[in-house]
């Protein structure tokens, strides 16, 4: 509950509208294969398959964020002692300007506590940024019939790596998972070594483009 009250606070300064928030909100929970499969009782469990839609890929990335907090914080493990850094126990401060629709992440708090702050906000960001009403597809609810595990089928073999993250436990925008894809870090970003290099100032750009920056 706490969680979803400081991500229902993000949602409804940036928006800049008085939303019912925890309608909002519920219109996320078993939603697509990404969005809360947990319900709101298990909000770090991922999702899996592909994103049906774009709220989808915003609540995958999510979790891909809470993945790298648990992978360069944690060693991987969620559960352990209270010094754990962990998204669903842990709040955060954040200063709100309402009039300015913009929230920030306060720097007066350890890094475990802005790093849950700033993969909230960048969530927050993503989905404020697009008609949420026109892109929202009812279908995709569980309580309205959709069938998750039918729909939602695992991609490869399962799995139990920790994830492996770019950046450390203070960079921010919070590091990126590396993937097949993008295999390799410039700082705290991903990129694929086969399109793209790593340039000064920590830049990604296309091989060969470097002086353009």
């Amino acid at each position: 509950e706490r969680r979803q009250a400081l991500i229902r606070i993000m949602f409804n300064v940036l928006s800049g509208r008085n939303r019912n928030n925890k309608s909002f909100i519920r219109e996320l929970f078993n939603y697509g294969c990404h969005c809360y499969p947990g319900g709101s009782k298990n909000i770090l469990k991922s999702g899996r398959g592909k994103p049906l839609d774009a709220i989808d890929q915003y609540c995958q990335q999510h979790k891909i964020c809470y993945k790298c907090i648990n992978s360069i914080f944690n060693d991987g493990q969620w559960k352990g002692d209270e010094s754990r850094c962990n998204p669903a126990e842990s709040s955060y401060k954040m200063i709100a300007n309402m009039s300015a629709y913009s929230v920030r992440c306060s720097e007066d708090q350890n890094p475990c506590r802005r790093a849950i702050c700033e993969c909230d906000l960048n969530y927050a960001q993503q989905l404020t940024g697009l008609d949420f009403e026109a892109n929202h597809n009812p279908d995709f609810l569980q309580r309205n019939g959709f069938d998750y595990d039918s729909n939602c089928v695992k991609r490869g073999s399962p799995s139990e790596k920790v994830a492996q993250c770019c950046g450390d436990r203070n960079s921010f925008p919070f590091p990126q998972m590396l993937t097949k894809q993008k295999s390799e870090c410039c700082a705290n970003v991903a990129f694929n070594s086969a399109r793209e290099e790593c340039c000064a100032e920590n830049v990604v750009a296309r091989i060969g483009k470097c002086s353009q920056y």
